[in-house]
C-alpha cells in the first residue's frame, strides 16, 4: 500500500462568541492606568500577549492510498491557516507520495529531517506535520480494523473526562456588565452538564481572583475550577497568585509564566502546592528537561501542534515515568481534533483531564457523519477503525476557504 494523494483545506467559520485571547484583556480605556502600574514588570504584557482571528480557522489533511484507504487529520491553522497547507504542499507531498502510510514512525522522522535546521521544533512545521501523521494513524486504523487507541496499546477507558473551556475572565478595569456577563456564561457551563470549568484569567491579581471568586459562588463546592494565565506573569506576581489560588482551591495554574521562561516554571512548581500546568511548551526534548531538573509540571500538549499522536503519547508516557499525570490541551479547530485527542488520552494510564470547548462549534458534530458523544463532562472514545468519526465532505463545502 502507497501513499497516492494529500489534499489540504482550509476551513473558516464565524464564531457565534468571540475567542477570548482576540482582542487582550485590557480595555482600551484602561491602558493608560495598566501601563502606569506595570510600566518597570517583565515581561511587558504587550510581549506576551498573543494573536488570534475573530473567525474560527482550521487545516484539515486528507490522505488517500492507492488501495482507496483515506485518512483525514488536522492541523493546527491559527490566524495564517495558508502556512501549514504551504509546508505540506511544498515539503511533505513531494517526499511522502509512495511511500506506505503505514510507516508511521519513520515518516514522521525523515518529515522532522528535512527541516531540522529551520524551526522544525515547534511552530507551523509542527502544525503541518500534526495534520499529517493523525490522517496516517487514521489510515493505519481502517487498515487495521482497529480504533487507534488499541494500536497505542490499548484503552485504559472508554471515555474521558473534560473540562469546559473558555471562559473569559474579568478584564483589569470590570464593572456590573463584565459580572453580569462571567455569571451567565458560568450558569450556562453548568447547564452543560460539565463539572468543571478553565477561566482565561491574566488581567492582574485583584480581577483574576475576583473572577475565580464570580465563579466559584456561581458553580458550587463541588466544581473544579482550573485557570489559565496564557503565559502572561512574572515570577514574583505567579508566586504571589498562586498562593492565593491554592486557598481557593483551584484546580491547577495553567500557563502562569512565559514560555521562555523554564526555570521558572520548574522553581514554581516546587515551591507552590498547587499544580502548575503548562501549555505553551510542547516539544519532548524540553519537557525531559524540566522533568530531569526536578519540575513537577504538568504539561499539556496538543495533538495538531506538538507533532500529532505518537508524540503526545510519548510525552505522557514520560510524564508516567516522573511520577506525573497527563493531560491534553485542546483549542479551536475542528472536532478531528477532539477524536484524535481522545485516542491518545484512553490509552494513557496517567490520564488526568482534557480540554474542551463547551460553545457552539460550526466544525464540530455537523461536519462528521457520525457524532461525538459529549455527556455529563465525559467524552466517549470513538470505537471505530482509526478515529472512528468520519468527515462528511459535502457538510465542509461551505466553509473550504483555500
Amino acid at each position: 500500500m502507497k501513499i497516492a494523494s494529500i489534499e489540504t483545506f482550509i476551513l473558516r467559520a464565524p464564531r457565534e462568541q468571540a475567542y477570548w485571547a482576540t482582542t487582550g484583556h485590557l480595555r482600551e480605556e484602561a491602558q493608560d492606568e495598566f501601563f502606569r502600574d506595570y510600566s518597570i514588570a517583565y515581561p511587558l504584557r504587550m510581549r506576551t500577549q498573543p494573536h488570534y482571528t475573530q473567525d474560527l480557522t482550521t487545516l484539515l489533511v486528507k490522505i488517500t492510498t492507492d488501495e482507496g484507504l483515506v485518512g483525514w487529520g488536522e492541523s493546527k491553522a491559527v490566524v495564517a491557516p495558508g502556512a501549514p497547507k504551504a509546508i505540506i504542499e511544498d515539503v511533505v507531498k513531494p517526499n511522502l507520495i509512495g511511500l506506505n502510510p503505514l510507516d508511521i514512525a519513520p515518516i514522521k522522522e525523515k518529515l522532522l529531517g528535512l527541516m531540522r535546521i529551520r524551526g522544525h521544533i515547534q511552530g507551523y512545521y509542527q502544525d503541518a506535520i500534526s495534520g499529517v501523521e493523525i490522517a496516517l494513524w487514521d489510515i493505519k486504523g481502517k487498515y487495521a480494523g482497529l480504533p487507534i487507541s488499541s494500536l497505542l496499546g490499548g484503552a485504559f477507558r472508554d471515555q474521558i473526562r473534560i473540562y469546559a473551556s473558555g471562559l473569559p475572565g474579568l478584564p483589569a478595569v470590570w464593572n456590573d456588565a463584565d459580572i453580569a456577563r462571567l455569571v451567565g456564561l458560568a450558569r450556562k457551563v453548568v447547564d452543560s452538564g460539565f463539572k468543571a470549568v478553565k477561566i482565561a484569567i491574566g488581567a492582574g491579581i485583584e480581577p483574576d481572583l475576583r473572577s475565580v471568586d464570580i465563579v466559584r459562588e456561581t458553580v458550587g463546592d463541588s466544581y473544579a475550577i482550573l485557570v489559565d494565565a496564557g503565559g502572561i506573569y512574572d515570577f514574583q506576581t505567579a508566586l504571589r497568585l498562586a498562593g492565593e489560588l491554592e486557598r481557593r482551591g483551584v484546580f491547577w495554574f495553567e500557563a502562569p509564566l512565559p514560555m521562555e521562561d523554564l526555570a521558572g516554571y520548574i522553581e514554581l512548581s516546587q515551591r507552590v502546592t498547587i499544580p502548575v500546568a503548562n501549555d505553551i511548551l510542547w516539544t519532548g526534548g524540553l519537557i525531559k528537561d524540566v522533568f530531569q531538573r526536578g519540575g513537577r509540571v504538568i504539561f499539556l500538549p496538543e495533538v495538531l501542534k506538538a507533532g500529532g499522536i505518537l508524540e503526545c503519547k510519548q510525552i505522557a508516557d514520560m510524564a508516567d515515568r516522573f511520577g506525573l499525570p497527563f493531560a491534553s490541551h485542546v483549542s479551536q479547530g475542528s472536532y478531528i481534533q477532539f477524536a484524535a485527542t481522545a485516542h491518545v488520552c484512553a490509552a494513557v494510564p496517567n490520564f488526568l483531564i482534557s480540554e474542551f470547548w463547551w460553545q457552539d462549534n460550526p466544525l464540530g458534530n455537523q461536519i462528521l457523519k457520525n457524532p461525538l458523544i459529549v455527556k455529563d463532562g465525559y467524552m466517549e472514545v470513538p470505537s471505530g477503525p482509526g478515529l472512528g468519526v468520519e468527515v462528511d465532505e459535502e457538510a465542509i463545502r461551505p466553509f473550504i476557504a483555500g
